[in-house]
C-alpha cells in the first residue's frame, strides 16, 4: 500500500487568542494593536481597567456587552473595568484616560459562545514635560 502524508491539521478546543499585543500611549490616549488569530473567530473584545489586572472572562455570544472607546463612556462594566471595543480591526484608540495612570488592557476572542482566556498587557499614559522641565 502506498500513500502520501495528509496536510497537517489542528484541533482547537476553544478559541485562539490574538498575538503581538502592544500599545502606543499618549498623555490621555492609548492605541492598542494586535494580530488576529489565524483560525476562525467572530470578534475580539477589549476590556480596560485602571490600576489592576483583569480576572474575569466574558460569557455568551457577546450581545450583552456594549463597547465604548472612551474610557469614561458607556461601555459595559466588566470586572472593575469597562468594555472598550468589539470588532476585528487592530489599531483602536482608547480616549478619556488620565495622564501617568497604569492601565491594564485584555483582549479576548470569541467564536460563537466560546471565549478565549485573553491576552493582557499594561501601559502607562505618558507625561509630557512641563515648561522648564527639559
Amino acid at each position: 500500500v502506498y500513500g502520501s502524508p495528509s496536510a497537517a491539521f489542528e484541533i482547537i478546543n476553544g478559541t485562539k487568542n490574538i498575538s503581538d499585543l502592544y500599545f502606543t500611549p499618549t498623555p490621555t490616549q492609548l492605541t492598542v494593536y494586535w494580530t488576529n488569530p489565524a483560525g476562525c473567530f467572530d470578534e475580539v473584545m477589549i476590556v480596560g481597567k485602571a490600576g489592576s489586572s483583569i480576572n474575569g472572562t466574558p460569557t455568551g455570544n457577546g450581545s450583552a456587552y456594549t463597547a465604548d472607546l472612551n474610557f469614561n463612556g458607556n461601555g459595559t462594566a466588566f470586572d472593575g473595568g469597562k468594555v472598550l471595543y468589539k470588532g476585528t480591526q487592530s489599531g483602536q484608540t482608547i480616549t478619556g484616560l488620565s495622564t501617568g495612570q497604569l492601565y491594564y488592557i485584555k483582549v479576548f476572542t470569541r467564536r460563537g459562545t466560546i471565549w478565549s482566556n485573553g491576552v493582557e498587557g499594561s501601559a502607562v499614559t505618558r507625561k509630557l514635560p512641563a515648561p522648564g522641565d527639559v
